[in-house]
């Protein structure tokens, strides 16, 4: 017995010599631990090498261990004598969890992108049909013309999600997205949107959830970020208290001034959290709830509020409910936004060729460009879409990037080239896509 395995146990060198190393196996991990043995035994193997298990130190706290060791048998090979090292392995075990999600992350970022696309589709769906239906109803009831504003905030706020993922593969940059906001604003916005879930769901289930924001009401706090990530933050906050009150219960906002900054509060009279868990929940991954939940929320609020040179803290209390503590830098004076005018910029028809291959999408933007009074020429097709201009002129041309056979990159040189070829002035292209692009990266001139 030697101070490392006093320190391993955390027991005195009386008690690690009494000690019964059974006793000390963490009982999850004993049957396991009893099966090697019994197996290692009856093929009379000699060494044991790098056993796994977990141990219950004398203060109660849970170790991972690797053993190494040597058994000696008798003549009738019975064992007569086990002589061994055990190591506490918990920092290897904490780099390996490291490394893990490393490769989980790697992973998540071949697949984003691609995840990008097909949710950036769905809301240029949901986005280009919301704008028709203002143009088809004119000028709506304001409790109408309220809940499309609440629609295409939502679906606007919609494409942050991906970011859950990308916020941890990738650097961004710092000042994408970014303006002075009120801060209240995009808490009052969040509430709004989580309406369905701590309102309309709950009433299903018969529960009721009370949110408090009356505090907030004649308060102003001007912050700088990207209120998409903002409100993401908030959103987060709120689902986890709902998830913390599964009988329903309260959620309380508050703010205060702190110098030069701004701490909001949020408060839940949930369950809490437990004392071990408080130091892993802003890592990626962690969950206590059930396997269907990322694990990524509470890691991509704290990734977003740090972004903004914020702090995030946690007062909890297992079985009295959370408090989460959100600080952040003050613009000390509200800046006056320059509006940028709007309208048409000339009353100008034009003749406009779309190439696009998802039929719902290419009927969308028809529709809305001829609302628009302009002419508008279909192709489903890439290989269709250069045979059209080659046959024909147009004002301007949109395409899809990703299209089957010839993409989006390779119809801008053909139609380039077709403009040198008719010596006139090159046609704008617009090419259209739901992908995430690298534009520090890409060579326009390729096209």
């Amino acid at each position: 017995i030697n101070p490392a395995c006093q320190r391993i146990f955390e027991c005195s060198k009386e008690d690690a010599m009494k000690g019964n190393l059974y006793k000390l196996i963490y009982e999850v991990d004993r049957e396991m631990v009893i099966d090697y043995f019994k197996r290692s035994f009856s093929s009379k193997r000699e060494l044991i090498e790098a056993l796994e298990f977990r141990i219950r130190t004398e203060k109660g706290n849970i170790k991972p261990v690797e053993m190494n060791a040597k058994v000696n048998y008798g003549k009738d090979d019975d064992v007569i004598q086990i002589e061994g090292v055990i190591r506490d392995i918990t920092e290897r075990k904490k780099i390996e969890q490291k490394l893990y999600q490393m490769d989980k992350l790697n992973a998540l970022e071949l697949q984003s992108n691609g995840i990008a696309h097909e949710f950036n589709n769905i809301l240029g769906i949901i986005l280009g049909y919301l704008n028709i239906l203002r143009l088809r109803l004119g000028d709506p009831k304001q409790q109408v013309s309220d809940a499309l504003n609440i629609i295409e905030k939502a679906a606007k706020d919609g494409a942050t999600i991906v970011d859950k993922i990308q916020q941890f593969s990738k650097t961004r940059p710092e000042s994408e997205g970014i303006i002075h906001v009120d801060l209240i604003d995009v808490i009052n916005e969040a509430v709004e949107f989580t309406i369905p879930r701590w309102e309309s769901e709950a009433q299903l289930k018969g529960i009721e959830y009370e949110v408090i924001t009356d505090n907030l009401v004649d308060s102003r706090y001007y912050v700088k970020c990207n209120p998409s990530e903002l409100r993401e933050v908030v959103v987060n906050i709120i689902n986890n208290s709902i998830d913390a009150m599964p009988d329903g219960g309260k959620i309380e906002f508050s703010a205060k001034t702190d110098n030069e900054s701004v701490v909001i509060s949020i408060s839940d009279d949930g369950m809490g959290i437990k004392e071990e868990f408080k130091d892993k929940i802003f890592d990626p991954f962690f969950t206590t709830k059930d396997v269907k939940r990322s694990g990524l929320g509470l890691s991509v609020v704290h990734s977003i509020v740090k972004r903004y040179d914020g702090v995030i803290n946690i007062d909890s209390c297992w079985g009295k409910g959370t408090t989460i503590h959100i600080k952040m830098p003050l613009c000390l004076r509200e800046l006056t936004k320059t509006k940028k005018k709007e309208g048409l910029v000339s009353d100008y028809k034009a003749d406009i060729l779309i190439i696009e291959d998802e039929e719902v999408i290419l009927d969308m933007m028809k529709i809305i460009l001829e609302k628009r009074g302009h002419k508008v020429f279909i192709a489903k097709d890439s290989n269709d879409g250069m045979k059209m201009y080659e046959n024909n002129k147009y004002d301007v041309v949109l395409c899809d990037l990703a299209m089957p056979k010839v993409n989006g990159w390779r119809v801008a040189k053909y139609i380039k080239d077709i403009d040198a070829i008719r010596k006139m002035t090159k046609t704008p292209f617009v090419l259209i896509t739901g992908y995430e692009l690298d534009t520090d990266n890409l060579n326009y001139r390729k096209a």
